[in-house]
This record gives structure tokens, sequence and C-alpha cells, in this order.
């Protein structure tokens, strides 16, 4: 006989904090993305297509380790897969901290992406179930918010002092083995059974499918600017005190953002807020592609991480509306990472070929194009 998990609401309050910091261990790498990039260039030389090749194929990795926890992983054992993602996010961390070889390297980081991708699947499904997903997801993204803002503006920054990226990369694979001690907290058991996505509706489907290519044009959005925002600001002469001050306080700023989310969610307001936000993402990205000041680069950089918060809350808090199995809310990791990969490979190749500012001018076309889908939805919704 198989057994059942209980879903979220059933599960006491710590356990979905476990759950939160898990997703926020398990994409360590990418919330600190500007952070680990200046370390490793300052560290080890890398030019800007090696920095986007790297973080690539992080977001890669998590895409594919979410997509096998949706289609394969599901099926087996909750606290034995998360006891094998983390002790494979350890190794894997643990090896980066040394200067591999260019193919090495990128090997490395899609393993520690793939064991990433299960964890935080896994992690996102639980958290998606019940009544209280709405609350619980928003909990998620203002913990990734702060977790950034903590990384960026003290934790990255102290770290790089002591040993530069090596020690960044140490930091992480200790975080993973502090993880262990929460896997205890997942059920032996399997998770609830699932709803064949053939029993969806066609439209309701449909619609799923356009929210999720929403989320992938917005990330291709994200891969280009939150990989190269902290580099571009690094190279334009900004004191390294300045751009990490001001990453950490936009992502504060960013929480106040994404707090409103729920108020928004239960007056209707969803479609209408989730546009707004993705216009001030495709405006901040394109004022990132001017020459770089002070003031327009701390401005856009302030406004993109506060609407980029706010847009990728109101996209997740979509999802279980189209689809009550929740295998699409499993997907969403895996989107997302795969738009992030390919906006930072084509942000550093942008850079290299071109010039900063087509790289971010093709990154608001995109967010853009996620706006226009958005606004479809929402006309869509109110026939």
């Amino acid at each position: 006989m198989t057994v059942i998990a209980p879903s979220p609401d059933e599960l006491p309050t710590h356990h979905t904090f476990s759950l939160i910091a898990l997703v926020c261990v398990a994409s360590i790498f990418f919330l600190g993305t500007p952070g680990f990039v200046v370390l490793m260039a300052t560290q080890w030389s890398l030019t800007e297509s090696q920095l986007g090749l790297i973080a690539a194929a992080d977001s890669v990795g998590n895409a594919v380790g979410s997509l096998l926890m949706t289609f394969v992983l599901f099926r087996y054992n909750p606290r034995a897969l998360v006891l094998i993602a983390l002790l494979g996010f350890i190794a894997a961390n643990a090896l980066s901290a040394f200067r591999l070889d260019d193919t090495t390297m990128l090997l490395v980081r899609l393993a520690s992406g793939v064991f990433s991708g299960v964890i935080a699947g896994l992690a996102i499904r639980r958290l998606s179930e019940g009544k209280d997903a709405d609350r619980n997801l928003t909990w998620m993204v203002i913990s990734q918010t702060l977790a950034i803002a903590v990384l960026l503006t003290f934790v990255l920054p102290w770290v790089g002092e002591l040993g530069q990226a090596t020690a960044a990369f140490i930091m992480v694979a200790l975080q993973g083995v502090i993880c262990l001690l929460v896997r205890t907290l997942f059920p032996a058991v399997h998770l609830q059974a699932e709803t064949e996505l053939s029993n969806t509706s066609a439209p309701r489907t449909a619609s799923a499918y356009l929210a999720l290519l929403s989320i992938f044009l917005l990330y291709v959005t994200v891969g280009v600017v939150w990989t190269f925002v902290g580099f571009m600001g690094h190279e334009a002469g900004f004191k390294d005190a300045f751009v990490e001050t001001l990453l950490g306080g936009a992502n504060l700023l960013s929480i106040a953002a994404i707090s409103i989310v729920p108020w928004m969610i239960q007056r209707d307001r969803l479609f209408s807020t989730g546009i707004v936000a993705l216009t001030l993402c495709t405006l901040a990205a394109l004022g990132l592609s001017l020459p770089p000041q002070a003031w327009t680069y701390a401005v856009s950089t302030v406004v993109f991480i506060c609407a980029w918060g706010t847009s990728i809350t109101l996209l997740l808090a979509l999802l279980p509306s189209y689809d009550k199995a929740g295998r699409m809310i499993m997907l969403a990791p895996g989107v997302l990472c795969m738009g992030s990969a390919l906006g930072s490979f084509l942000g550093g190749q942008l850079m290299e070929m071109q010039s900063p500012a087509w790289a971010f001018r093709i990154a608001a076309i995109c967010c853009a194009i996620a706006g226009v889908i958005v606004l479809g939805l929402g006309a869509t919704r109110k026939r």
C-alpha cells in the first residue's frame, strides 16, 4: 500500500519554514550570482563569456533537476531524495572551491544545479499544496529576497576578504551540511497522489503553459541583469562598497513590494499588478543599457530588483489556480532556471561580441513580451 504524506496544512509551522530554508540554500548560487561572479572574476581572472557559461551551467542543472523531480523522482521517498541531493550539492560546491579547468568547472556547476533543482522542486511542491499556497510562496520569495540582501551586503564581501571565491564555495558546502539536519523533517513517505494532467481542461492547461512561458521570458531578462549587474558596476569604476550596499538595499526594499502581493490577490488585482511590475522590469533593463552613471545605475537596479521580486511572486501565484495537481508548480523552478541560463549565456556573448547595452536591450524585449502574455491571460480570464 502506498502511504501518502499529509498536506502542508497538516504539518507544523516549523516544517514550512524548513522547506523555505531548503529552497534558499539550494538556490544560493543563483541568489548571490552578482557576488559570486565578482569573486570568481577577481580570483581567477575569468572573462564575461566564461562567467556567463558558469552561471548558465548552474541554471541548466537546476532546470534538469526540477524536471526530474516533476516527471520521475516524485514517486520516490522524499527524505531519501533530499539526503542524496544534499550530499551531491555539498560535494559539487566543495569541488567548485578549487580553480578547475573550464570544462570541469562547467560540469561541476551543472551537477550542483541538478541537485539544487531536486531539492527546490520537492520543497516548492510541498509549499504550493493546500489552502495556504499563496502565503507560503510569498514567504518563500520574501525569504529569498532577504537572503540576497544578506548575501550581497554582508556575507559574500566578508567571506570574499577571507578567501575570495574559494571561501565562498566552501561556505555554500557547509550550509549544505547544516541542511542535512533539516531533511529529517521530511516525511519518509510519498507525496500526495498525482492528478493526471489529462484530467485538466485544455484551456486551463494552455493558460498554465502561457504562465510558464512568461516566467521563462522574465528569467531570460533576470539571467542577463542579475548575472552582470554587479560586474558592470565594478567595470564602470563604482566602489565595491557602493555596489554591494546598493544590491543589498534594493533587495530589502523589494521585500516591501513583495509583501503587497497577497493583498493584491485578495482584491483580484493579480493581473494588473503583474503587468505594472513587468513593465517596470522592462524600463529598468533599458535604464541599465544607458552609459553607466551612478544615479541611472542605482535607480535602474533598485527598480528592477523590486519589480522582479513582485513579478515572480505573482506569476507563481497564478499556477496553482490553473493546475490543482501541482505538476505545473514543480515545473516552475526548471522553467525559470532555463530562462536564467539562456539569459546568462546570451548576456555574456553579447557583451563580448557587441556591447553591454545590447545585452540589456535584448533582456528588456524579453520582459516586455512576458508582460504582453500576462495581459492576454488577464483578458482571457475576464471573458
